[in-house]
């Protein structure tokens, strides 16, 4: 894995890709000169099934900054197994962006395919990157991740590898109405969890409206149920 420095804003400036789109800043100021961050390598990648990434290409994007600023038609990666996203450089290089400077970003798939936002919010106290799914007075929040698992050598009969894996994983997030978050369980269970003290609102909800609120599209439905009652 290589490490690359983050450049000083000076530098930064003359490597934008020259088809970016700047509007209300610069793309220097989304940067963190201080900070030295881990890109991996496509040598490593080779030894590794999976990707760390969202899309393993650099998508077409777009940043907002948190003073306004928009970026756009920029070379964009979201490297979901260290949550942070980077740009490519006209010349090549990959460079992460400072995740304090960022309000959200947007990747689009190849060849015109969907896009995803992510936000930036806090959670226990740490900036995460996060797409938005419910935004009320209660917001429903999807964080996808990835995980690594080491491959193991295995001895027998026949000596087998189990190759090292990015394995695809998720979570969701309920924030409420004074910003306080909580990981939730898509499921009737894992919503009166979280709202304990609706556990009877729930309860006739779901029962009325004969669902489970075990996916996004329920759990919206319970939760816009409850903005006037929690």
């Amino acid at each position: 894995m290589k490490k690359i420095l983050l450049l000083s804003l000076l530098v930064i400036t003359a490597f934008t890709t020259s088809r970016a789109q700047i509007v209300g800043g610069q793309l220097a100021d989304l940067l963190d000169p201080k900070r030295i961050s881990s890109i991996w390598d496509d040598v490593d990648l080779k030894e590794i099934e999976g990707s760390p990434y969202l899309y393993n290409y650099w998508g077409n994007g777009q940043i907002e900054n948190t003073t306004g600023g928009i970026f756009k038609d920029i070379p964009l990666k979201y490297d979901a197994f260290n949550d942070q996203v980077m740009f490519k450089t006209k010349k090549g290089d990959s460079i992460i962006v400072n995740k304090e400077m960022v309000k959200r970003f947007t990747v689009t798939a190849e060849n015109g395919g969907s896009s995803a936002t992510f936000e930036t919010f806090a959670i226990d106290g740490e900036l995460r990157y996060m797409q938005n799914l419910y935004d009320g007075n209660l917001k429903l929040l999807y964080r996808k991740t990835k995980r690594f698992r080491k491959g193991k050598l295995y001895n027998g009969y026949n000596t087998k590898r189990i190759q090292d894996t990015f394995i695809d994983d998720y979570a969701y997030f309920i924030i409420d109405k004074q910003g306080n978050a909580q990981e939730v369980r898509l499921s009737r269970s894992g919503l009166i969890k979280a709202f304990p003290k609706q556990k009877s609102h729930i309860k006739a909800f779901l029962k009325e409206k004969r669902i489970k609120g075990n996916n996004p599209s329920e759990a919206i439905q319970v939760l816009k149920h409850l903005e006037d009652k929690v």
